[in-house]
C-alpha cells in the first residue's frame, strides 16, 4: 500500500512539472504535494505551557522538540533519573513535574517546574537549572492544603495540593483573572523544595 501511495504521487508531481512548460514554474493554483504536520504538543490558547511573552507563543516559539536521544527518566514523571521527584501529576497525555537536584537544600541544589511528555518538554521554569529561593513562594494552609507558586512574565503558576482528595493540579492567573485551571492525580508533597527557600 505504502509504494502504491509512493508511486500515485510521484506521478502526479511529474505531471504537474509537464504541464508547466520548459520556462514555467508551477503556479500557485497547482495542487501542492506538501503535507502539513501539525504539531500536538501544546494548544495555543493554553497558558499552562505559557512563555514570560503570552500563552499563544507557547505553541510555536518555546515548544522544544523531542530530544534525539532521549534522556533516562524516572517512571511516571519528567525527572531525570539523578534528581528527586518533588512533585508529578499527570494531566491527560501530559505530565507535570517539579524536579530538583539530589542535594538541594538551603545553600545549594536546583528545582525546575517541567510539562510537557519525555522527550518533548513545552516549558520548564526557571530555563537555568538555578536554586529555588527567590523564585518559588511555598504556602501551608490551615486545612493542610499547600501551594507551590512561581512567576512568569504576566503569568502566576500555582500547583497545588489538596490533603482531602487524590486530586491536585496547576492554576494559571493573569492579574485576577483565572486563565487555566488544570486537574490531574497523583500529586505529591513540595517539602523539599519548602525546606530550601524557607
Amino acid at each position: 500500500m505504502k509504494s502504491a501511495l509512493t508511486f500515485s504521487a510521484a506521478a502526479m508531481m511529474l505531471a504537474a512539472l509537464a504541464a508547466c512548460g520548459p520556462d514555467q514554474t508551477a503556479s500557485e493554483d497547482a495542487p501542492s504535494l506538501a503535507v502539513s504536520v501539525e504539531d500536538a504538543a501544546a494548544p495555543a490558547d493554553n497558558p499552562a505551557v505559557a512563555p514570560e511573552a503570552s500563552p499563544s507563543a507557547a505553541a510555536t516559539a518555546n515548544v522544544a522538540a523531542p530530544a534525539a536521544t532521549p534522556v533516562n527518566l524516572i517512571k511516571g514523571s519528567l525527572c531525570e533519573t539523578d534528581e528527586q521527584v518533588v512533585w508529578t501529576c499527570q494531566a491527560g497525555a501530559r505530565t507535570i513535574s517539579v524536579c530538583a537536584s539530589a542535594d538541594l537544600n538551603p545553600k545549594e541544589g536546583y528545582a525546575q517546574y517541567r510539562i510537557g511528555r519525555p522527550g518533548a518538554l513545552e516549558m520548564e521554569y526557571p530555563t537555568t537549572r538555578v536554586h529555588p529561593r527567590g523564585r518559588f513562594t511555598y504556602t501551608l494552609y490551615p486545612q493542610g492544603n499547600s501551594t507551590l507558586s512561581f512567576t512568569n512574565g504576566a503569568y502566576k503558576y500555582s500547583l497545588f495540593e489538596d490533603l482531602r482528595s487524590t486530586e491536585d493540579g496547576v492554576y494559571v492567573e493573569r492579574g485576577d483573572d483565572l486563565i487555566s485551571n488544570i486537574r490531574c492525580n497523583s500529586g505529591m508533597h513540595f517539602e523539599p523544595v519548602a525546606a530550601a527557600i524557607q
